[in-house]
């Protein structure tokens, strides 16, 4: 099946929105493990080729009108915890439940103050350098409790492994809080170059090459 060329504007934002939903629902808890038609459809790392997922699911075939591209398009809009596209873009995976957590976390110190997170960021003004407790956000948030199993040790696990880049974990281990711009930076020059990112970016190891390192000047036009 040929990938035709398309706009992102042919997918309307709530069209976006009915596709990732779709998405987390064919690879969340209730559905993953259940759908016997996708498993054996994935490869050896877990992923599977955007053709082949809207070439075998009615609803995505209609929601994306047989455009596979839609689906990494509706990511880029409607940012999903449970999906990985690949560095292509065409393929894609269900992420283990401790980048879940970390991306969930992210999410929510990526910025306090939307609306959305009032209720934390209530709670965070009266708190001591800004920190809350793991268990009251489990409270707060029983998609996270869920995630982890209602296990905060699950939480520490997933942020010590993981590379968090808004979500402080604090040395009790028993809270977290937002990382202050310092520390976002760090965070994020830390996975520039990091085995997860650098072996992929060809830029940026051609600039290591010529230059034994990366010139900060390079480095500051990096979105």
């Amino acid at each position: 099946m040929a990938i035709p060329h398309h706009s992102d504007s042919f997918h309307p934002q709530a069209r976006q929105h009915d596709i990732v939903a779709r998405l987390n629902h064919l690879f969340g808890d209730d559905g993953y493990h259940k759908d016997s038609r996708l498993l054996p459809l994935l490869d050896s790392q877990g992923y599977i080729s955007l053709e082949t997922l809207v070439d075998n699911d009615h609803i995505l075939t209609t929601l994306t009108d047989g455009f596979p591209l839609a689906i990494k398009h509706a990511l880029q809009v409607v940012p999903s915890t449970v999906l990985q596209l690949s560095r292509d873009k065409r393929r894609l995976r269900r992420v283990s439940a401790s980048v879940r957590i970390v991306r969930f976390l992210d999410n929510i110190f990526k910025d306090l103050n939307h609306s959305n997170n009032s209720d934390i960021l209530s709670v965070i003004v009266g708190a001591r350098d800004g920190l809350i407790f793991i268990t009251a956000l489990f409270r707060l948030r029983p998609e996270l409790r869920d995630l982890a199993w209602d296990n905060q040790a699950h939480v520490v696990s997933a942020l010590v492994r993981g590379k968090p880049r808004y979500t402080h974990l604090h040395a009790d281990q028993l809270t977290v809080r937002a990382k202050n711009p310092t520390e976002r930076v760090c965070s994020q020059v830390e996975y520039y170059l990091s085995d997860e990112n650098l072996p992929h970016d060809r830029h940026l190891r051609s600039l290591i090459e010529a230059f034994g390192g990366v010139p900060l000047v390079d480095l500051m036009q990096f979105p």
